[in-house]
Formats: C-alpha cells, sequence, structure tokens
C-alpha cells in the first residue's frame, strides 16, 4: 500500500455497521442476507490484496433490538467456536440449506468447485502471512511466465498482461479463532475447467500449478472442506 501511496485501514480498528431491511423484505430475504454476509466475513477479505489476506475483518457480535443473535443468526453461528473445521462445515451446511443453490458448470460453485484448507495456527496474524506469503513467492518465481497467470491478473511488469483482469482462484484468509491466536485459511478454487472461461483473450490456462502449489505445502497444510 506504501508502494503505490494507497490509504488503508490500520489492523485492530472496530467499526459499527446498521443494517435495515426494506418492510417487503421477507423472512427468505434476510435469511439469504445473513448468508451472504457470513460467507463474505468468515471465508472473504475485503478491499486491495483482498486474495493475499489483506482486509479481515472479524464480527464480534451481532444485535437485534438489544439482543445479541451472533452465536444464532438464523441458525448461523458468526464467531468461530470449537474444532474449526467443524464450525465451518456446519455453518456451511446451514447456508446451503437456506439458498438451496443451483449448480452452473461455467461458474465456480461453492459447494462443488472450493477447496478450504488450514495452514497453520500463530499467535501473530503477520506470521502466518509472512510464512504463506514467502512460499508463495518462492513457488511463483521457479514458474515460467506465461504459467504462474492462473494465479491472478494483472501483472503490471509485463505489457501484455498488464491491463486484463481475473481474480486470483487462491485466497488466503486470516481468523482471529480465539484470544491471541490466529489461524490461516487457504480457499482454492477449482472450477470446470472444460466450460469456465479464464479470460477471453486466453486461451491455454495451467490449472494444475494451482494445485501444486498446495502440495508444496506437504504435511503442513489439512483440508477441512469440502
Amino acid at each position: 500500500m506504501q508502494l503505490t501511496k494507497r490509504r488503508a485501514v490500520p489492523e485492530n480498528k472496530t467499526f459499527d455497521l446498521k443494517i435495515s431491511f426494506h418492510p417487503k423484505a421477507t423472512d427468505d430475504d434476510i435469511k439469504k442476507f445473513f448468508c451472504a454476509l457470513w460467507l463474505a466475513f468468515n471465508l472473504g477479505n475485503f478491499g486491495s490484496r483482498a486474495r493475499r489476506g489483506f482486509g479481515s475483518i472479524k464480527i464480534e457480535k451481532i444485535e437485534e433490538d438489544g439482543s445479541h443473535i451472533t452465536n444464532n443468526c438464523y441458525g448461523l453461528n458468526f464467531v468461530p467456536s470449537g474444532d474449526l473445521g467443524d464450525w465451518i462445515k456446519q455453518n456451511l451446511n446451514i447456508i446451503k440449506n437456506i439458498i438451496k443453490p443451483s449448480v452452473r458448470k461455467d461458474i465456480p460453485y461453492l459447494f462443488e468447485n472450493f477447496e478450504i484448507c488450514i495452514f497453520k495456527n500463530d499467535s501473530s496474524w503477520q506470521n502466518l502471512l509472512n510464512e504463506a506469503g514467502e512460499k508463495y513467492k518462492n513457488f511463483r518465481q521457479k514458474e515460467r511466465l506465461d504459467d504462474r497467470i492462473v494465479f491472478g491478473l494483472p501483472i503490471i511488469t509485463v505489457g501484455k498482461y498488464k491491463n486484463l483482469r481475473r481474480a486470483s482462484p487462491l485466497i488466503f484468509k486470516i481468523l482471529e479463532t480465539g484470544r491471541n491466536n490466529y489461524t490461516l485459511l487457504i480457499i482454492i478454487i477449482k472450477p470446470d475447467t472444460h466450460k469456465f472461461i479464464f479470460h477471453p483473450d486466453i486461451k491455454n490456462v495451467g490449472w494444475d500449478l494451482i494445485t501444486n502449489f498446495v502440495e508444496s505445502f506437504e504435511s503442513n497444510l489439512t483440508r477441512i472442506y469440502p
């Protein structure tokens, strides 16, 4: 962020977010909204470099008319508790039952085309991002430029890839799982490569490179979903 002189919110900041629903919003609409909210905050990040762990925000509590519903918001639990893998799977099962999604082969589908793995725990989120980032950097440097585009575009130092955009199918996600305890999730999008278009200007993409990167972690990675 300093290199590009872009502003960022410092760590350890808190804020309140008020959510109001349209009077005609149905109970089903509200349930689906909270499903999206759970996914955004617990499996996603916000802002610049979101796929590499920046913008990880934790929901501390949800209140409705003065009552805390954080641990039972339409059945969803918004704060990690117990075994992390079980907590994620239980909430994803609830979400699947609420939204009843239909599969499309041309768009990655959360319940078929995603893998969620735990890297490790640490008392410092900086340590987790630094270690995973070093592994990622070292792995990329060994690969041909035309192959490593699978990790996302643009590549601003290369003319032919400078103005192309494709969000990375590899996501680093920091979760605060306890007091002074953090976990790094690695989320991999694995679309149906026969129908999914990586970019209209690029015909061949080596999807296997994502799998190879994940396998380079060896025993340090534990798959928890699916």
